[in-house]
């Protein structure tokens, strides 16, 4: 059995000199190379030992989670472990791991400030006097910081502060920052003031992660903060342009739809041609969304406002060059009063992006699209997505 060393012992120093006491969540009888019979529960273990013990639990991830009357220090070696602040005032026993990313502000848009945020997803309030980061940025929470439930806090970049305070007048920064977060993705690790490691993320500007978030303006905001940091499909873009720093806000509920094929080299009569296809589980209206060839260029043109573009489950719409293209008849459409420029796809590669709006025209957090290269004439791109979820644009087959 795995074995995770709960090593307690009196704060100021003193020295562990007791024989350690044993708890075991799993085993029924002795563990294997101890001589003493384990305790079944943690708070059994700590009425049996002094000030100054050692309490080692002999489980994998079975944890209680319990208040600390005693004046002892909790440091946990080794393994997964629910690591609490056994030596708060607040009493101990609260996981660290109720501290949570919820947002990432990685790749601001020109004129944008970096900055990211965390909240306390827990019932009760959380000392966090030590917590650091010790992969991707340089940060350590001051002595006497106490989150409490669902409390948030926003650190921002240094090289950020005034900018910040001018882009969101009245959000209260909780701290600055030394290093950047990196562009291209990168490793967060939040460890106690120890060094112990209790959240590590992991995240990216490409595959599934959403690409919107990538120097577009939005940030990457979490859908569940208790489920997989590291998992893209628990990240979407935030509702607003230059996100919500310091409260939540309301997940606009964007379908998925994709680009699932688009034709970019066409001889007169054919024409350029895109493909859109619904892979949400309900009915999809894209009606107002925006297409583009320049990601960093949302509003190039816009989809009708017709029945067509309200698409079932696993539906698909087509869009041509009579709606996104430059004409006189303004058919690339318009916002409010101002048309649109419209685009044509080029025959030698450039990209191509479908952006989620309201029927005011505001983005609201979704994007999907990919860059390509050169085509041959009447050969389209189409989207393969492999076993392993990533989404591949590759030639189909010559018509």
């Amino acid at each position: 059995m795995y074995r995770v060393l709960l090593a307690m012992c009196l704060l100021g120093g003193a020295a562990w000199a007791q024989t350690p006491v044993y708890v075991d969540f799993v085993h029924p009888g002795p563990e294997t190379g101890t001589s003493l019979q384990p305790y079944d529960t943690l708070a059994e273990g700590v009425a049996g030992v002094a000030v100054g013990g050692e309490v080692r639990v002999l489980a994998n991830n079975s944890h209680e989670v319990m208040t600390i009357t005693k004046a002892l220090r909790l440091v946990a070696q080794g393994g997964p472990v629910r690591v609490g602040t056994a030596s708060s005032p607040l009493g101990s026993g609260a996981p660290l791991e109720w501290l949570r990313i919820v947002e990432l502000m990685y790749n601001p848009a020109d004129g944008g400030a970096e900055y990211l945020e965390l909240v306390n997803t827990g019932p009760v309030s959380l000392d966090v006097s030590g917590v650091q980061f010790t992969l991707g940025l340089t940060f350590t929470f001051p002595a006497s910081t106490v989150l409490g439930p669902g409390a948030y806090r926003v650190l921002v970049r240094s090289t950020d502060a005034t900018l910040f305070s001018s882009n969101y007048p009245g959000v209260p920064v909780g701290g600055f920052y030394t290093g950047s977060l990196d562009n291209a993705g990168e490793t967060l690790q939040l460890s106690t003031a120890g060094g112990i490691p209790f959240l590590t993320l992991t995240y990216n500007d490409g595959g599934a992660w959403p690409g919107i978030a990538d120097g577009g303006g939005f940030s990457l905001v979490i859908l569940d903060p208790q489920g997989d940091p590291n998992d893209p499909a628990n990240w979407r873009g935030s509702t607003d342009e230059g996100g919500s720093p310091g409260g939540g806000e309301i997940d606009p509920g964007n379908p998925t739809v994709v680009i699932n094929e688009a034709l970019t080299h066409t001889d007169l009569p054919d024409l350029d041609a895109i493909e859109l296809r619904n892979v949400s589980g309900a009915t999809a209206d894209v009606r107002g969304w925006f297409i583009t060839d320049n990601k960093n260029i949302p509003q190039k043109a816009r989809i009708p406002f017709t029945a067509n573009f309200i698409l079932p489950a696993n539906g698909i719409a087509y869009l041509d060059e009579t709606v996104f293209a430059p004409s006189p008849d303004g058919s690339p459409g318009s916002v409010g009063a101002t048309p649109l420029p419209g685009f044509r796809m080029s025959s030698f590669g450039e990209g191509v992006y479908l952006f989620s709006a309201d029927a005011n025209g505001v983005l609201t957090g979704y994007m999907h699209g990919f860059e390509f290269g050169a085509a041959q004439n009447g050969v389209s791109f189409g989207r393969v997505v492999t076993s392993e979820g990533r989404e591949h644009f590759v030639p189909q087959t010559a018509q």
